[in-house]
């Protein structure tokens, strides 16, 4: 009790000695940018059914290949998809966890489709996580009959690469269609053809990679995009006004269920879409501070195409060290997204505003401690969010920064002191975006390890301070 005491009052004495009596510190309005400007009203598919939730699950604990692995790395790929979509929904098993995305009318009789893209068959979505989506629905339990694989079809149309090639074999794939379509269904968006299996199917699933694009559609190649197999690439017009209305109109807007972007693997922003794998070491030290492996080893779900594609562009950015605010996604995305102004016509099918968005991650099989809802995130008119994790700190501290928009380009400055007020050690980082992480690694100015015990966060952007306790457990 005595230690405690002693503890809080040095504690009270240090926020004196460093002026911080006004802990709660007044921000200024944020200038306006284009997310404040005039949105249409949402409109989510009705199959959209949690617009901005996502998932970002980063394991690195496997060494598969590009298009396969052992089977101790198929196994912890499918895991992860396991483990998002029960974090997804909030189911406890796999199957009531893939039923939960689906509407009220789903039955054992109804038709799958998984749109793939294996145009680069040396780098797919991997199909491993593919694996871990056919094989969790079939899980789905109805009155004691599971659901057909045939009734499940991998589709693409746009390659010249056959499934086989790209690890989709049918050993892989037992009982499930692989199908190279054909553009014969008529109707669809535009007005124009589209792939014959997704007219024949109730539901999609779109399954696209981390690729970039050398010039065109803001220099990527993600689920957007991955419907230049669902419709034909001869008929692509206007690049970004055709990717807004082949998923913001017609049969893929009216049927997708769900977007997983199978990023174990992936090409850097505007390299691509051919090519071998690129490093993504800055993204991955972002998740695991001691990894030296350089592949993203992301699985990223939602059941909003615009979050979900949000997510991988933000990968993307942050491993280039740029800023990913809602101004700097792509036109096709913005107008997507309900932003005004970008393209002539807009639609608004999903959440394009990271502030917005009800975030959960997982990392090397763990929830992590960076659980954030829409009702819970800073706006634009709010202070700063400071969460750390884990508690106690026993390798190294994540300091998750959620800050309004106006700071976007600021550097915050963090110093790690001593409750007697001694700093320690200091960290910088640039803001990026509304939502950043910065890692410290338990370390002092000299580079060792701190002892065990209570130590202060304190943060400042410009004028503005926030200050955190936490503990540090020597290992």
């Amino acid at each position: 009790g005595d230690v405690y005491k002693r503890q809080k009052l040095t504690r009270r004495n240090f926020l004196k000695s460093i002026s911080l009596t006004t802990m709660a510190t007044s921000f200024v309005t944020p200038s306006l940018l284009t997310i404040t400007s005039k949105k249409i009203k949402a409109d989510p598919s009705p199959l959209n059914k949690w617009p901005g939730r996502c998932v970002v699950n980063y394991n690195n604990q496997h060494n598969s290949t590009p298009t396969g692995g052992t089977s101790e790395d198929e196994a912890t790929i499918k895991k992860m998809v396991d483990d998002a979509i029960k974090l997804l929904t909030g189911e406890t098993t796999v199957g009531e966890a893939w039923k939960a995305i689906f509407p009220s009318s789903l039955s054992i009789n109804s038709k799958i489709a998984i749109k793939i893209n294996i145009l680069n068959a040396s780098l797919p979505p991997h199909p491993f996580v593919v694996m871990g989506i056919t094989e969790g629905l079939q899980q789905m339990d109805f009155n004691g009959d599971k659901f057909p694989a045939s009734n499940i079809t991998i589709y693409d149309s746009n390659n010249s690469s056959s499934m086989d090639s790209a690890g989709f074999t049918a050993a892989r794939f037992p009982g499930i269609n692989r199908v190279k379509d054909s553009y014969t269904a008529t109707g669809g968006a535009r007005g124009k053809n589209y792939a014959s299996t997704l007219a024949n199917s109730d539901f999609l699933i779109n399954v696209p990679g981390l690729r970039g694009h050398w010039t065109s559609y803001g220099r990527v190649t993600l689920g957007f995009k991955s419907h230049f197999g669902t419709y034909d690439v001869n008929s692509h017009q206007d690049t970004h006004a055709y990717l807004r209305d082949i998923n913001c109109t017609g049969p893929v807007y009216e049927k997708t269920v769900l977007t997983v972007n199978g990023a174990i693997y992936g090409k850097l922003l505007g390299q691509g879409p051919g090519g071998s794998p690129d490093s993504y070491l800055r993204y991955a030290q972002t998740m695991d501070p001691e990894t030296n492996n350089s592949a993203p080893n992301t699985i990223i779900m939602s059941t909003d195409p615009v979050t979900a594609e949000f997510q991988a562009i933000k990968i993307m950015k942050l491993n280039l060290n740029q800023s990913y605010t809602v101004d700097d996604m792509p036109d096709y995305l913005k107008a997507s997204g309900g932003i005004t102004g970008v393209l002539p016509v807009t639609y608004n099918i999903g959440v394009i505003d990271e502030s917005q968005m009800d975030y959960r991650e997982i990392i090397n099989g763990e929830i992590s401690g960076s659980q954030i809802n829409k009702n819970s995130l800073v706006t634009q008119n709010s202070q700063l969010k400071l969460l750390v994790f884990p508690q106690p700190i026993t390798r190294f501290a994540y300091l998750d920064l959620f800050v309004p928009y106006v700071f976007v380009g600021e550097k915050v400055i963090i110093d790690i002191r001593k409750l007697n007020g001694t700093k320690i050690n200091q960290l910088s980082q640039n803001i990026l975006g509304v939502r950043n992480r910065i890692i410290w690694d338990g370390k002092d100015f000299t580079g060792k390890k701190v002892t065990s015990g209570r130590y202060l966060i304190l943060l400042r952007i410009g004028k503005s301070l926030k200050l955190k306790s936490i503990v540090y457990l020597k290992a």
